[in-house]
């Protein structure tokens, strides 16, 4: 079974995260507005993260979702560090209490 050429191989897929947009009309009290909202997949996980919807999508926000999602990723790689951590440390207090 070869890959499919418009698919991205197996080994890659962990690292690209793929992303785009979609704009709605909706009605708000000022009337009639287009909003526009940011999405991103990843391929590996095929997790999704969608930005805040705005009616400015100009280079400030498409900038800020990205930085989001970036404090987003930041965020569960420090969380694995703290789970890690404390692994470590619950290995440690059991070792040195001799209860193994």
């Amino acid at each position: 079974m070869g890959n499919h050429p418009g698919l991205p191989h197996k080994r890659h897929a962990e690292t690209i995260v793929a992303c785009d947009f979609f704009s709605k009309e909706v009605w708000t009290l000022f009337g009639k507005v287009t909003c526009h909202v940011l999405f991103f997949i990843h391929l590996g996980t095929l997790r999704v993260w969608v930005s805040p919807p705005t009616a400015r999508s100009d280079q400030a926000w498409t900038d800020q979702a990205r930085r989001m999602k970036e404090l987003e990723k930041e965020n569960v790689r420090l969380k694995k560090v703290v789970a890690d951590l404390a692994l470590d440390n619950s290995i440690l207090k059991e070792a040195a209490s001799g209860n193994f």
